[in-house]
């Protein structure tokens, strides 16, 4: 195996008194650097810093090997305290320092990290990135160079930098950059930046050419010729006095349009085609970084989760190989001491998901009250210490404390009816996280509107067919995100205040039991909101002054309309999820009654009151609770009526089930 380390006669197949790393591609006539590519592409940036900031963020942690079975954490020791604190004395943190291997390996397949020895002991002391345009490998064979040379001047030995770095075809000293592969589609995008810039450079009028007819005796001469070219051109291109405005033509002359128009030349879907092609190259799904045409909230969530295992995996292995090939021998020994970035805490699920987990792995309770007492900046308490272990586990032979095993007389006691009251309207919090989440959704709507109808405008008058030029299915999408996280958080509170409410344990609630109905009326809804929103997009173009008209229509959006939709969404969802939980519960044992309050005016909902009906059954107007969606809008709005629900627990509960489709 001596090959391995002296590489053989095979180390000098290929002796190299130097080499250039690729670092460069052409766009148009010039050449461009890749790091000027990165500064000046917003895909190229968008797509780096993502994968830059997402790894930077995890903590890169060092254990000592024990066993198969056991490891310690080093905390207190040199290689840790290096990765903690890279450069002593220094503004240079473990972020930046992660920040700046990422982004140089993602934009050049290439990073360097220089060991900083002391002086007197030649001990590695602090590390320090190098940019990649400074450095230029000379010397040795084409297994590894020799030396690094470092701004032309300082030369630093093989041994003293990290080299980080990917596969190129011809070398073991580089990599290749996804840029190179991604030269076509960033060339299509630097000439549609060129265009564009001169489009606005020419007043962003249609590009054309002026037609003079030939007239007997009125020959133009080079100098008349000239003075109009300079006189158009200073009046009604570029910043001049009249630029945008309607020309003045002489002797017959007419405007033909001719060249590329901006709708014509897809400006939106070339660039949003360039962040695709840019994210496939570094292997992200596009909907992290901003693509959301196919989105929805299940494949954006089951995607978080991949993005530590499939999407950044392999760069976290690739990053803690390298170091602990190049830099834990300094510091520790090789055989015993490795690295591992954390991402338990990424991995994990919801806090009530992680606390079930763990009590049920451990089959007892895994924290003392005074552990709970700190996190919440609470005093000791004594005998807080102890944990306190339920009787079901010691006595009745459970693997876990929450199995159910019933005391004796439990079965009795359930057979008792209860009764709750369930307030039509949800918790305060509830409605306001949703309008603040639905006010910024149509403030974000109205300006992006607002910049797409004045670019129709600048093309012609504004008329009813200029909303067809809006990307509606893009809004109903994003809306039905947005409706999605609000009504996921509104059922969760809603179905737990009802579980308390019957004297049952909150966390019996299961998310999963609702889900898909909460996803599916989140896109009904979002379809039914986004066509009244081009309704009124199209009576606006249609008024006398659509200008005017628009402006009021976004007003009315920021003031109201979101206060409304979150009312009446979190109503309706608070309302199923409280009857859904209500039927796990009390079975076909339940019923519902509707109460009529004394703010409630409306004298169909007083002639209801006491009105009962089983809980799967419909009230006389046709609703299922007080601010049902399925009931007109005069029926549901600003409903403040209640349910009282009366049933016997069963003592056989299924926490399972699935909602009632609509």
């Amino acid at each position: 195996m001596s090959f391995i380390v002296s590489g053989g006669e095979l180390e000098h197949v290929r002796d190299r008194g130097g080499y250039d790393l690729p670092q460069a591609l052409q766009l148009g006539n010039q050449w461009v650097e890749f790091g000027a590519i990165f500064e000046a592409q917003p895909q190229v940036q968008t797509v780096v810093s993502f994968l830059a900031r997402n790894i930077a963020q995890l903590t890169l942690h060092a254990y000592e090997r024990r066993s198969d079975t056991d490891r310690r954490r080093l905390t207190n020791h040199p290689l840790p305290k290096l990765l903690d604190t890279p450069l002593p004395g220094r503004k240079i943190t473990r972020y930046q320092l992660f920040t700046h291997i990422i982004s140089n390996r993602a934009i050049y397949d290439d990073a360097f990290v220089a060991k900083i020895r002391d002086p007197n002991s030649g001990r590695v002391i602090g590390l320090l990135p190098v940019p990649r345009p400074w450095v230029h490998p000379e010397g040795g064979s084409w297994i590894e160079p020799a030396e690094y040379v470092v701004g032309g001047r300082v030369r630093v030995p093989a041994q003293d930098m990290i080299h980080f770095h990917g596969f190129a075809v011809d070398s073991l000293w580089h990599g290749t950059s996804p840029l190179l592969a991604l030269r076509n589609i960033l060339l299509e995008e630097y000439e549609a930046n060129r265009h564009r810039q001169q489009m606005w450079r020419n007043g962003a009028r249609t590009s054309g050419f002026i037609q003079r007819p030939q007239m007997k005796g009125k020959d133009w001469s080079d100098e008349a010729r000239e003075r109009f070219q300079r006189e158009f051109r200073d009046l009604y291109t570029g910043d001049g006095a009249d630029a945008g405005g309607v020309p003045v033509l002489e002797d017959g002359m007419t405007y033909v349009p001719a060249g590329l128009d901006p709708k014509a030349a897809q400006y939106i879907e070339a660039r949003k085609l360039t962040r695709e092609e840019v994210a496939a190259a570094y292997h992200i799904p596009p909907p992290l970084v901003g693509i959301l045409d196919h989105a929805t909230f299940s494949n954006i969530r089951e995607q978080h989760k991949q993005l530590y295992q499939d999407t950044l995996g392999p760069w976290l292995v690739d990053i803690d190989e390298s170091l602990e090939n190049q830099l834990v021998p300094e510091l520790a020994d090789p055989d015993l001491v490795y690295l591992e970035f954390d991402i338990k805490a990424k991995m994990s699920g919801s806090f009530e998901e992680q606390a079930i987990a763990a009590s049920t792995a451990a089959g007892a309770p895994w924290m003392t009250v005074n552990e709970i007492r700190a996190q919440n900046n609470l005093q000791e308490l004594e005998g807080g210490n102890e944990l306190v272990v339920p009787l079901n586990v010691t006595q009745g032979g459970q693997a876990s404390p929450r199995d159910s095993a019933p005391p004796p007389d439990l079965g009795k006691a359930r057979t008792k009816t209860r009764t709750l009251l369930i307030k039509a309207a949800p918790p305060e919090r509830t409605v306001t996280r949703a309008t603040d989440e639905l006010s910024r959704f149509f403030a974000r709507q109205a300006r992006s509107l607002g910049a797409l109808l004045g670019a129709a405008k600048a093309r012609g008058p504004l008329t009813k067919d200029s909303a067809a030029s809006v990307n509606w299915d893009r809004w109903e999408t994003e809306l039905a995100l947005v409706l999605g996280q609000v009504n996921l958080s509104t059922a969760a509170a809603s179905a737990r205040a009802a579980l308390e409410e019957m004297g049952e344990d909150p966390a019996n609630y299961d998310p999963e039991s609702t889900a898909v109905w909460l996803m599916d009326n989140a896109a009904e809804q979002a379809r039914a909101t986004t066509d009244t929103s081009r309704i009124h997009v199209e009576e606006a173009l249609e008024a006398d002054d659509p200008a005017e008209a628009l402006k009021a229509m976004f007003a009315t959006w920021a003031a109201s309309r979101s206060v409304e939709l979150a009312a009446r969404q979190t109503q309706h969802v608070a309302g199923y999820t409280s009857v859904k939980e209500a039927e796990r519960v009390f079975g076909d044992t339940g019923r519902k009654t509707w109460r009529t309050t004394a703010r409630n005016s409306r004298a169909t909902h007083a002639r209801m009151n006491g009105q009962t009906v089983p809980l799967t059954g419909k009230f006389s107007n046709g609703g299922r609770w007080p601010g049902d969606s399925i009931l007109p809008a005069r029926e549901s709005a600003k409903c403040k009526c209640q349910l009282s629900i009366t049933g016997v627990p069963q003592i056989e509960d299924d926490p399972g089930g699935t909602p009632d489709e609509e």
